[in-house]
């Protein structure tokens, strides 16, 4: 719920609670006081001093008797244990009224005066109670007349009663009308507007004040010149004066419908008293000398009547008002209902689809729990089973309906285990909230051993107090035996590595060894050839020795790189080429400066049965091109090539810029012993011989290799 539903719900309620205090206040009595037991005596006195003073002359009737409206109101306000002290408080100021007023005391009748005064309060009152709660609706107004009519009705029969027993000239219609009108109009006149005032003041919410204050000044202003006008101005028993008097009617009608209830009220009780007033001076159409007591009887029904009138039509207004306050607050409440209504809904909207998406992810992880292949599991703070999956279930040996409440973590951990999750997992995850490792349980049917990779953590409730902790767990046994089985696989794996090692080190060992023992054979062959080409006489012979020196020689060197190699299979062909070419030139006895060699050698090895011929070959055609193709020269250059022409195929090429060789020479059918040993190396390497004869000559081996290094 957002702030504003908040507050508009507590507005609401705010409502309701001032309506039922509101409804409380009109349903209590209110409690006497000293404060309201001094202020009723003093008006009450006041008020018998101007009912006595309201007297029509010349027939010293009372008019209205105000007083009784007083004694109404307040019993009708009080609690029932407080009317005692109304009434005695009554009867004294009455008596003392009565004798403080000019003219003679009888203390019989003021007694008798003062018990019908109380009569009538306290017999209306009382009925007022029960029949009429309320005096502002129109049921409540009604039941009040009633209530006031009976009352006055048993006061002046008792009233009347009396006096006639020491007026027995007196009629007894006549005398128990005046009364009961006199009465029954101080009722209506004053008990209202006390009722009024006083409730009113208690609940200033139920106050509709004029828009202007025109709006009630204007219409009294017309009243009272109307009044002054009618009762003063008039002549007695006019008959226009008593027509005209009515139309003081409207004016009060007009009051009742735009004034509040309490202002209509001291409109209708200026009225009478300033009418009561004038025509006890003998003013007004109703102070008639030929039958002045019809006349007060008249005034008393006139005035009566404007009281009632006034005092139900204002009800009425009051009420409509009310009514439309009422349907224009029931609106807003209505509108403010319906704006928390549909905020409701909305939550409630909301609430249902985030219970749907909890229902569709407790469905999803319901299903997650039952394909996994790990184990999850709940437990309470002190280690009790709470929950745990058909993994973990069948893992541990326990049946998809076993109740866990009855078990431990500790039943189903393996014994020598049992200890450490007691006094070190369980005390790790309550204090620091999680805990991993690897856990050996026992399952319960048969004892089988199970090692389980455990991540547990703790749960909290809302306040941080440790409440429960879960644990994911993967059983990790099969991976342990295989990390067993890899362990013992790789000893063995080494063992044979190592020996396997020793024999290969051996194997090098020997491989060196006869490299080392072919390199020193062959350098012994060419040292037996160099000595026997020194005792030969024969030039050619001697010439002939000395290249089969040369070729021995190379293949020595390269054994000599083989045993020197840490790879005693292959010989790093570009070293070899520049060594070779080194000593060609050297043992040629010709100077550096005369032949220049240009090398663009790509960093090959070639196994020993490609190295081999590849360097006879280089032999036989360096030789060549030092003595061949430099005659009479003092320099010359030659090239020589080795690089990659294809994936698995070798250039080796040597070419000089010397005299070159005769168009029509084909090396096929050379009588060069050296030439021919070309052609016989070319076809052992299975290569293509191709010869370039400008400028000089170059000689162009392409050779397949299984494999380059």
């Amino acid at each position: 719920m957002n702030s504003e539903d908040a507050d508009l719900r507590d507005s609401l309620r705010d409502e309701d609670s001032r309506g039922m205090r509101l409804a409380a206040l009109d349903s209590m009595p209110i409690d006497l006081t000293w404060t309201a037991l001094i202020a009723y005596t003093v008006l009450y006195a006041a008020l018998l001093w101007a009912g006595y003073a309201l007297r029509a002359e010349p027939t010293a009737v009372t008019t209205l008797w105000p007083a009784d409206g007083l004694i109404f109101s307040t019993l009708l306000l009080l609690r029932k244990r407080d009317w005692v002290w109304i009434v005695l408080i009554g009867i004294v100021v009455d008596v003392l009224v009565n004798w403080l007023i000019p003219g003679p005391f009888h203390l019989d009748s003021a007694i008798w005066y003062s018990v019908t005064h109380a009569l009538d309060g306290a017999v209306g009152a009382a009925l007022a109670q029960h029949w009429a709660r309320d005096l502002s609706t129109q049921r409540g107004a009604v039941r009040f007349y009633l209530a006031a009519a009976v009352g006055c009705a048993l006061s002046t029969t008792v009233g009347v009663s009396a006096y006639l027993s020491n007026h027995p000239e007196a009629s007894l219609f006549d005398e128990w009308w005046r009364w009961w009108a006199g009465t029954y109009l101080g009722i209506v006149t004053f008990a209202p507007i006390v009722f009024m005032w006083i409730t009113h003041w208690r609940r200033p919410e139920h106050a509709n004040e004029p828009r202007r204050w025109w709006h009630l000044a204007v219409p009294n202003a017309v009243l009272v010149a109307m009044i002054i006008w009618i009762f003063g101005a008039m002549r007695a028993e006019s008959q226009f004066g008593t027509s005209l008097s009515f139309a003081v009617f409207p004016i009060l009608v007009l009051i009742a419908l735009v004034a509040p209830t309490r202002w209509t009220m001291v409109s209708s009780t200026f009225v009478v008293v300033l009418a009561a007033a004038l025509t006890n001076r003998g003013l007004g159409p109703f102070a008639g000398a030929a039958d002045p007591l019809a006349g007060v009887l008249s005034l008393q029904i006139f005035l009566a009547l404007a009281a009632t009138m006034t005092f139900m039509i204002s009800i009425a207004a009051d009420e409509n008002r009310g009514l439309l306050t009422a349907l224009t607050f029931s609106k807003g409440r209505y509108q403010r209902e319906a704006r928390l209504l549909r905020g409701e809904i909305e939550r409630r909207r909301t609430l249902e689809q985030r219970h749907a998406g909890v229902e569709l992810r407790n469905e999803q992880l319901a299903t997650l729990l039952r394909h996994s292949q790990e184990i999850f599991s709940i437990a309470t703070i002190d280690g009790k089973g709470n929950f745990i999956n058909a993994v973990g279930r069948k893992l541990v040996g326990i049946g998809p309906e076993e109740d866990l409440r009855g078990r431990s973590l500790s039943d189903f951990a393996h014994p020598r285990e049992r200890e450490r999750l007691a006094r070190e997992i369980i005390p790790a995850i309550i204090k620091g909230g999680h805990w991993s490792g690897e856990l050996d349980f026992q399952r319960i049917s048969d004892g089988v051993e199970t090692a389980i990779l455990v991540d547990a953590f703790r749960i909290d409730d809302d306040d941080g107090r440790p409440l429960w902790f879960a644990a994911v767990g993967l059983d990790v046994t099969e991976r342990k035996r295989s990390v067993e089985q890899l362990r013992e696989l790789n000893e063995e794996l080494a063992s044979t590595v190592a020996a396997r090692t020793a024999a290969l080190k051996e194997r090098e060992v020997m491989l060196q060894e006869i490299h080392h023992r072919v390199k020193n054979n062959l350098q012994v062959i060419a040292s037996l050839i160099n000595m026997q080409s020194r005792v030969m006489l024969s030039e050619p012979t001697r010439l002939a020795l000395q290249q089969c020196r040369s070729r021995v020689e190379t293949m020595a060197q390269i054994h000599e790189m083989l045993y020197q190699s840490k790879d005693y299979s292959r010989v790093p062909f570009a070293k070899y080429t520049r060594d070779l070419a080194t000593r060609i030139l050297s043992a040629s006895g010709m100077a550096a400066t005369d032949i220049v060699f240009d090398f663009d050698l790509e960093d090959l090895s070639l196994a020993v049965d490609k190295a081999i011929p590849c360097g006879l070959i280089l032999n036989e055609l360096i030789a060549n091109c030092v003595k061949h193709a430099f005659p009479g020269a003092s320099s010359g250059r030659i090239r020589i090539e080795l690089r990659r022409v294809a994936e698995q195929r070798v250039l080796l090429s040597v070419g000089d810029d010397g005299i070159g060789i005769a168009a029509e020479y084909v090396p096929e059918k050379a009588s060069s012993l050296g030439l021919q040993l070309v052609i016989t190396l070319v076809e052992q390497l299975d290569a293509e011989l191709e010869i370039l004869r400008h400028p000089g000559a170059t000689f162009r081996v392409v050779f397949p290799v299984q494999a380059l290094a």
